[in-house]
């Protein structure tokens, strides 16, 4: 059985609401290391207020074993260029711990907080990460980068490492 943690530890109930003490970035690599020491196998962290990605590069720099994951990371008010970026960053620091979990964001947020046209989830995200894979792929093989579809229309090359662990 494979046991999995959010921070701070007891928190139960993953973006429902706030947790009693909040999550200190400045003991956040502390933390992960005790979540590790535990005999915990993965850290998931939500995007509420803070920037998961940003918490996941923290952890990464701590531990040594502890698979690391975003649940979820929202898709949308990011291009899928920023969103592949920074899981390629948190998959090299980590030596191929971390895995992305993205979401779509309701409606309500999608138009008012992020001031974005809306529709229909599904095929929107089939489309986003059809360009982030399209964008690893690119990094991976040194193949030009060449994604089309409903949304995105992805030409420009993209200059990255090639070789993820």
């Amino acid at each position: 059985m494979k046991v999995e943690t959010y921070l701070p530890l007891g928190k139960t109930d993953p973006g429902l609401r706030a947790p009693e003490k909040a999550i200190d970035l400045s003991t956040l690599i502390d933390d992960a290391k005790q979540v590790e020491d535990l005999g915990y196998d993965t850290l998931v962290v939500e995007e509420t207020k803070d920037d998961p990605y940003q918490f996941m590069a923290i952890a990464a720099v701590g531990t040594t074993k502890l698979k690391l994951a975003t649940s979820v990371a929202m898709a949308f008010p990011r291009a899928p260029a920023v969103t592949a970026m920074s899981a390629w960053s948190i998959q090299r620091l980590s030596k191929g711990r971390f895995t992305l979990g993205l979401g779509s964001q309701v409606r309500g947020h999608i138009m008012r907080r992020f001031g974005m046209d809306y529709h229909p989830a599904g095929p929107w995200m089939r489309d986003y990460i059809g360009a982030v894979r399209a964008v690893w792929h690119t990094w991976q093989t040194g193949e030009p980068l060449n994604y089309e579809s409903e949304r995105y229309n992805l030409s420009r090359p993209c200059e990255n490492s090639i070789g993820i662990p």
